[in-house]
């Protein structure tokens, strides 16, 4: 066992109040020992240092220069260990660490900037790091353990996920500025239908896919797809480009391209759907606090 070892913080602690008050019996009461025993651990620290650390009189208890050289040492020490069972305790309350974070772009557009900042106001000693991924990859990090928390299209069918809260709007046409459809107030699914259609690839997500291809068969409108683009920006790029019309969710008006007009779509529209999600293994404190932050539950 080397010096550190046979010190111990208590005998650490022991030395510093006793330099405090320089005096044996007021020490010992702030310490809540007995006197007799606090200067036995003093004389065992001494002989452990291998030097006098306090000139003792009958009138009086002193430090050494040993004693006040060894002092500061052991006040860093405690103020060491004080300072990371601080920063233990953060962790376990979920105030301290770090969060991967996946999104989408719809996501961003959404809720998930207002989430953060509230979360971030509660826990600014906590790290977040934020990654945006397309739902299927998404999926396969939460579950791998790569992303902590993630934002997914729903509905949500991969195993090993746990879903956490809900949100939903609907989605409305995007038609080019010269089409015709462009001077309505609100366009009917089936216009859409009659002309090309621009829309997003399938295995970015596909369970959010076939449901916006069955939403639109199921109010008898089969869309004769042109074009596919890899996210909701490049559908609506596309669509600016004259390559048709297409549908996206509500939120993806704040989008502002040139030559783009955003319509509501008339009667029951589909609706887009996004998920808080975690894989199904045990959270972290932080997880914990943002899925506080946000709010458990369907909204």
């Amino acid at each position: 066992m080397n010096i550190t070892e046979r010190l111990g913080l208590t005998s650490l602690r022991y030395f510093a109040i006793l330099a405090e008050e320089l005096h044996f019996g007021r020490a010992a009461i702030r310490l809540g020992i007995a006197q007799p025993f606090l200067s036995q651990k003093i004389r065992v620290l001494e002989e452990t240092v291998g030097t006098p650390l306090f000139l003792r009189t009958s009138r009086r208890v002193e430090l050494t220069e040993a004693g006040a050289v060894f002092l500061e040492s052991a006040r860093k020490s405690l103020r060491e260990v004080e300072r990371g069972a601080d920063r233990v305790h953060a962790i376990g309350r979920g105030e301290l660490g770090t969060l991967n974070i996946g999104y989408s772009m719809i996501g961003m557009l959404m809720v998930v900037p207002d989430l953060l900042k509230v979360f971030r106001s509660a826990y600014p000693g906590v790290r977040l790091s934020l990654h945006e991924i397309s739902t299927v990859p998404q999926a396969a990090q939460l579950r791998q353990g790569d992303l902590d928390v993630g934002f997914l299209s729903q509905p949500v069918s991969e195993p090993g996920l746990r879903i956490h809260r809900e949100w939903s709007e609907p989605f409305c046409a995007v038609v080019p500025s010269d089409h015709p459809l462009a001077k309505a107030r609100t366009i009917r699914l089936r216009d859409l239908a009659r002309g090309p259609f621009v829309s997003v690839v399938r295995w970015s997500s596909p369970d959010m896919y076939d449901r916006m291809i069955r939403d639109c068969q199921d109010a008898g409108v089969t869309l004769s797809i042109v074009q596919e683009a890899g996210s909701w920006q490049a559908a609506v790029s596309l669509v600016a480009a004259g390559m048709g019309v297409t549908i996206a969710p509500a939120c993806v008006s704040r989008l502002r391209f040139p030559r783009v007009k955003y319509r509501e779509l008339a009667g029951t529209a589909p609706t887009y759907g996004l998920a808080l999600c975690t894989g199904e293994g045990a959270l972290s404190p932080a997880v914990e606090s943002f899925l506080e932050s946000c709010g458990r539950g369907s909204a």
